[in-house]
């Protein structure tokens, strides 16, 4: 079993993760059922959680506290959470784990997206990488890939882990 097999089963197993699933389920059927939930965190996505809406806070940390999200990732929920919202209905269900995006690039982008992701890698305050991945979204939108926001909140939560397993992944995938 490969090193990202065995991240993949432990993210599965870990109670972390499960609550974070069920935190951007949450999220998704809060933002369907209600237009204005929606539209305060699409105004939102890639603000910090302190500067987001008003209107988007309460159903947020509602949702955050039914799922037993604890504080140290809420800023990265809520990034996810921006996502979810950001992308339109079909866009969504075809998105990607941000790996799997930088795989499916044509040849032609994988250089810029190579130095795209270089100027990030070692950052490790993730308000200053916020910005730096909607750049890399909108960059992966212009050629029709979506990137899943469940993928991208685990990859939030490993990004300061001394090994950088999702920084390696994310290289290992643009070879050009």
């Amino acid at each position: 079993m490969t090193e990202m097999e065995k991240q993949k089963t432990q993210k599965e197993e870990n109670p972390v993760f499960v609550k974070l699933d069920v935190f951007l389920y949450g999220i998704a059927a809060e933002a369907a059922r209600n237009h204005e939930f929606h539209a305060a965190l699409r105004h939102s996505f890639g603000k910090e959680l302190t500067l987001g809406r008003m209107d988007a806070w309460s159903a947020f940390y509602r949702i955050a506290d039914k799922a037993g999200i604890w504080p140290a990732v809420r800023a990265d929920a809520f990034f996810a959470a921006g996502l979810v919202c950001w992308y339109e209905g079909s866009e969504l269900g075809r998105a990607k784990s941000v790996s799997s995006a930088l795989k499916s690039l044509p040849q032609e982008a994988r250089a810029t997206a190579a130095h795209r992701i270089q100027q990030f890698l070692y950052i490790r305050d993730h308000r200053i990488l916020y910005g730096k991945l909607i750049a890399l979204i909108r960059f992966l939108k212009k050629y029709g890939i979506s990137v899943s926001p469940k993928s991208l909140l685990h990859d939030l939560v490993y990004w300061n882990y001394p090994s950088h397993p999702v920084q390696k992944s994310w290289l290992r995938n643009l070879r050009y």
